[in-house]
């Protein structure tokens, strides 16, 4: 059957609905009916869903000259959607030459740390090995408005595993 339930995420609140292949007009009649989707939503397929929460693990790549440091408030932006957002905590820095995890209060210019980010609103996301589109962020200074980082969502096979019912 070509029919396929979507639903808008990350709140759920659309309509389901019976989405055939359609040409570009059919396309702009359908969405032109009255939904609840907002701005950043993705319209998914039941079968693909994407992981919605508001905490997360991610590797991220510092490149702001003021450094990193966890508890303070970012944006967020990934795809279409910006939340505000924080590193809660940061786990380790890398070492880029010999990928040696150590312990960091901060992450200064140029360098990749593992850390928890939280935002202040549910976001869609999958690991970034899965879809670079839904699993990658940048993060922007709130008082500058400029990237000063970019992020790789990373979820756990055990999480994937179990979001997909395996």
């Amino acid at each position: 059957d070509p029919l396929a339930a979507a639903d808008a995420l990350p709140a759920g609140r659309a309509e389901a609905r019976e989405l055939a292949p359609l040409c570009v007009e059919e396309l702009r009649r359908v969405l032109a009916l009255p939904t609840f989707a907002e701005r950043g939503d993705m319209l998914v397929h039941p079968a693909n869903l994407p992981r919605v929460d508001q905490t997360f693990e991610a590797m991220v790549v510092w490149m702001g000259e003021d450094p990193l440091l966890p508890g303070k408030q970012y944006f967020l932006k990934q795809s279409a959607r910006t939340v505000a957002a924080q590193i809660s905590s940061l786990r380790c820095r890398v070492d880029v030459n010999t990928l040696r995890r150590e312990g960091a209060p901060a992450l200064a210019m140029n360098e990749v740390g593992r850390c928890t980010v939280t935002t202040n609103r549910p976001t869609c996301f999958d690991p970034y090995a899965h879809n670079r589109a839904t699993g990658s962020f940048i993060v922007i200074d709130r008082s500058t408005n400029r990237t000063v980082g970019a992020g790789m969502n990373m979820l756990k096979l055990n999480e994937q595993l179990a979001r997909h019912g395996l």
